[in-house]
C-alpha cells in the first residue's frame, strides 16, 4: 500500500507498507518531497525527494536505507514522464549472528518512468537502476 498527500508550500508526504505472505517480513518507508519549480504548460517541474525505508520481521538483520533524489517531470495532458538521479545510503547489520559484520555503503540511483492519469485511476511504470541492480515496476492506483 502506498499513500501520498500534497501539502501547501510545495511539500508532499508519502508512506508505503508491504509484507511478504506467510512470513513476518514487512517493508515500510516514508518520503518527503519539495517542489523547487512547480512547472507549467511549457516548463518542467523540478523537485527534491528524501526517502527512508526499513525491513522488519527478520530477527537476524537490521536493514534500512535513506536516500536523496533530484526529479524532473513534465505534465503532457494525461501523461507525465519523469526522470531522476540520486544517492542511496544502506545500512545492513547482522543481529546475533557470529562472523558477520555491519555493512554500510552508498550507491547511485537513476530512474525514468511515467504516470498515466485517467481521472480516479492512475497507472505508473518505472525503470530504476540502483548501483548495478536494475528493477522495473508497474503500479495501479486510485486518486481522490
Amino acid at each position: 500500500m502506498h499513500l501520498h498527500k500534497g501539502l501547501p508550500a510545495g511539500f508532499d508526504l508519502g508512506a508505503f507498507y508491504s509484507s511478504v505472505p506467510d512470513t513476518d517480513m514487512t517493508l515500510w518507508g516514508a518520503e518527503v518531497r519539495y517542489a523547487i519549480l512547480d512547472g507549467g504548460t511549457v516548463t518542467p517541474a523540478l523537485g527534491l525527494r528524501g526517502t527512508y525505508s526499513k525491513l522488519t520481521g527478520v530477527n537476524e538483520l537490521d536493514f534500512h536505507t535513506t536516500g536523496l533524489e533530484l526529479l524532473v517531470s513534465m505534465r503532457l495532458t494525461i501523461f507525465t514522464p519523469y526522470a531522476g538521479v540520486g544517492q542511496i545510503w544502506t545500512t545492513s547489520e547482522p543481529v546475533g549472528v557470529p562472523n558477520l559484520n555491519k555493512e554500510e555503503f552508498t550507491q547511485g540511483k537513476y530512474f525514468v518512468g511515467g504516470n498515466l492519469n485517467f481521472g480516479l485511476i492512475n497507472l505508473a511504470l518505472e525503470a530504476d537502476k540502483t548501483g548495478d541492480a536494475p528493477s522495473y515496476s508497474a503500479k495501479i492506483g486510485f486518486r481522490f
